[in-house]
């Protein structure tokens, strides 16, 4: 769909079905949880949504939480979305308790300096006066060196991306599948939620069928297939996991997308990736592999 046209309600009717109804019930557990939704519900709707229709107006993520003086039709996502009603009257305590939650969050990050020791790299936010470094949230599970290590190019001296064929591979398989499913005029169709897990995830299998090779043929001894490990000099590239036939090398089932950490798109994306990858090494069991297309 495209936004140019839609009502401050009708946007938010969708950022409600792509962020709030559609969740998992584990994201919807407690008020933390729920506020996590509502924060990538704003990058969304500034990011995106407003660079489509810049006559809707801004917010800052305090002013996205309902304001008691905004009319019903105009009310931000946590007054309109009727899943949030039981928390619209305690609006303030929520976000105060969300901020100081966000603050006892377990992070990881990285100090990357260059070889003559002068030079350290700094981020921040779109809309941010403060830099820091690079860091980010440390999913279930998740080892710390790993969570660094995405969050900071440690590789040294730094790899291009551009200079990897599965990431080159995968970003022009966003043009294609975006354009595929939402036409020149809904390039935009596969930007979150499911369906930005499935844009992502169609990237990285175009990725792993057009570098697959004669050398690779041996029955059900496909891969492992990595997403930049090159670029990112980790042992599993980018991904929680490289792609494979062997549930002992990648574990990824449909039932992931429940578990914590999985609500991103490219955490999305792994799994409909693996699914389809299934699907393909089949395929070729069955009906075998050839050079030629």
């Amino acid at each position: 769909m495209t936004f140019s046209n839609l009502s401050l309600s009708e946007v938010l009717d969708d950022l409600g079905s792509r962020f709030i109804i559609n969740v998992p019930d584990e994201e919807l557990a407690s008020i933390e949880r729920i506020c996590f939704q509502i924060e990538q519900a704003h990058w969304y709707y500034e990011d995106f949504v407003r660079e489509e229709n810049p006559r809707l107006p801004s917010f800052s993520l305090k002013s996205f939480w309902p304001n008691p003086t905004f009319a019903s039709s105009e009310s931000p996502l946590f007054k309109h979305c009727p899943l949030l009603h039981e928390w619209a009257e305690v609006h303030e305590k929520a976000f105060d308790d969300f901020m100081k939650y966000k603050f006892r969050v377990p992070v990881c990050g990285a100090i990357v300096i260059n070889e003559d020791l002068d030079q350290v790299l700094l981020v921040k936010g779109w809309n941010s006066r403060n830099w820091t470094f690079p860091r980010g949230k440390i999913n279930k599970g998740e080892k710390e060196l790993k969570c660094a290590c995405m969050s900071g190019n440690t590789v040294v001296p730094n790899r291009d991306g551009d200079l990897e064929n599965g990431i080159v591979i995968h970003e022009f398989g966003h043009g294609v599948s975006n354009r595929l499913t939402g036409g020149p005029h809904n390039s935009g169709c596969l930007a979150w939620g499911e369906s930005g897990g499935m844009g992502e995830g169609w990237g990285d299998v175009w990725a792993t069928i057009f570098r697959h090779r004669t050398a690779d043929r041996a029955h059900r001894d496909y891969g492992p297939w990595h997403m930049g490990k090159y670029a990112n000099g980790g042992s599993t590239g980018i991904r929680k996991y490289p792609y494979s036939p062997d549930v002992d090398v990648n574990p990824s089932t449909y039932s992931f997308l429940n578990h914590q950490g999985y609500w991103g798109v490219h955490a999305k994306g792994e799994v409909w990736a693996a699914i389809l990858l299934e699907v393909y090494w089949n395929l070729i069991d069955e009906l075998g592999w050839t050079t030629h297309c």
